[in-house]
């Protein structure tokens, strides 16, 4: 299993887009950890509204601003047992469904 940790930061405008790419990954076996890392345009709310659409796992965890590097710490603590490969994705990156 792959484990990819995103850190957020106001990527409101772009958390739809992301979360689409990453449900029509044709490889399934990864899990997400989204750090909200103490966003102040409502992601939440937009990643919440997304719930019940999301067809892959993940977690979602919210923290006081600390910055990227934290954030990705802080996701990195949180990978489950059995991940053989750990990414980092920013939450503006964008995927083909590939």
């Amino acid at each position: 299993m792959i484990s990819i940790i995103i850190p957020l930061f106001n990527d409101r405008w772009n958390l739809k887009n992301l979360l689409e790419d990453l449900n029509n990954q044709t490889f399934k076996d990864f899990r997400a950890i989204f750090i909200d890392d103490g966003s102040t345009d409502n992601t939440k709310a937009l990643f919440d509204s997304m719930k019940g659409k999301l067809l892959f796992r993940y977690k979602y965890f919210r923290t006081q601003n600390s910055g990227q590097a934290a954030a990705r710490f802080f996701g990195y603590k949180h990978i489950e047992s059995g991940t053989r490969f750990v990414t980092f994705v920013d939450g503006d990156e964008i995927f083909d469904g590939t």
